[in-house]
């Protein structure tokens, strides 16, 4: 039962994150639906005529998508915004709506793609405050995972405060999915410069063992199944090719959040993987707030805000969002005033 945030754009790939949104939400859960206006002139409302239609022409759109939805029952909201910055608008708007989480369409480009033609959904992922889920979409579009029918859960993990930052997360959807859950550490092989490519390989054992011990140390709930697999090797790929033959279903994992430029520069392994798998990805950002001090407290789901819905058991921004007095619609409002529509200007 979480409160869900879909960015879309009127592509037929911003909404195919729809069906994962709607089961990740759950049956109590809340979808909001974004559609951003983005010109400078209709920002700068020199064309009062021309905004008027842009923002009406926009709830329609929200409004044809946001229909079928909640004719099977679960409560949508659309929020049209006039901004220059789309990736700005949408981190406004998961605060002031409280949402849990955000569920983002990719196209999967790589690092000097997205560099040359800008990337709203990384954007996002680099300045959100709330966990952002992914799903690589391509050609070839995939069917999202039905926990009902089996997910298996990968948490990538480098021994550092920010990665563990998405183990709160992980859990508590391992419980709600009664799913398993496989920690893992690869070792990254020292780069060798091709002047030394003759000597011997290094000898990665004893940095592998130490892996192994520290995932061993890692406590974590009793009522659903943990693996731990620790080994050496090139990070991404060895992380790919462990999701396939494992059949994760689901990613779990922290990112520092860099910009484009310095995902090109230094990689990233959140970027090569969302690249190369099609099964969701969330994503907990830098900025999320909440567990980075205190991962290894209570992690259990924490009280409903109302007593109507559960909340993810990471602080990433919401929480203060609640207690705003300008917040938009309450969790407890009558669903016709929720299907109106709000404009921000």
């Amino acid at each position: 039962m979480l409160r869900i945030l879909v960015p879309l754009d009127g592509s037929a790939l911003a909404e195919s994150i729809l069906p994962d949104a709607r089961e990740l939400a759950g049956a109590q859960g809340e979808l909001v639906l974004l559609h951003v206006i983005r010109s400078p002139n209709l920002n700068r409302g020199t064309d009062g005529f021309t905004r008027k239609t842009a923002v009406q022409d926009s709830n329609d759109y929200l409004i044809s998508r946001a229909t079928p939805i909640r004719e099977q029952g679960l409560a949508v909201h659309i929020r049209t915004l006039v901004r220059a910055d789309v990736g700005a608008a949408i981190d406004e708007t998961a605060i002031s709506d409280a949402v849990d989480m955000i569920a983002c369409a990719t196209h999967g480009r790589g690092p000097a793609g997205r560099l040359m033609h800008g990337s709203v959904t990384w954007k996002t992922v680099a300045n959100s405050a709330v966990p952002v889920f992914l799903r690589h979409v391509d050609g070839e579009t995939s069917c999202p995972a039905e926990p009902a029918k089996g997910c298996r859960i990968m948490v990538p993990l480098d021994g550092s405060a920010y990665a563990e930052k998405a183990l709160p997360v992980a859990e508590w959807l391992a419980m709600r999915w009664n799913a398993p859950l496989s920690l893992v550490r690869v070792v990254e092989f020292a780069f060798t410069p091709f002047a030394y490519a003759s000597l011997p390989p290094l000898d990665y054992t004893e940095e592998t063992a130490a892996s192994k011990r520290y995932l061993d140390g890692i406590a974590l709930g009793p009522s659903f199944e943990v693996e731990r697999h620790a080994w050496d090797g090139q990070v991404v790929p060895e992380l790919v090719n462990f999701a396939k033959e494992h059949s994760i279903t689901h990613v779990v994992m922290a990112s520092h959040g860099r910009t484009a430029m310095s995902r090109v520069i230094l990689g990233s392994v959140a970027d090569g993987l969302v690249h190369a798998l099609h099964c969701p990805i969330i994503v907990i950002p830098a900025l999320a707030r909440g567990r980075i001090e205190d991962h290894e407290q209570q992690s259990s789901p924490r009280p409903a805000v109302n007593g109507s819905r559960e909340a993810l058991p990471v602080s990433a921004g919401y929480a203060a969002a609640k207690s705003k007095p300008q917040r938009g619609p309450n969790i407890g409002s009558s669903s016709e005033a929720m299907a109106e529509p709000r404009v921000v200007v």
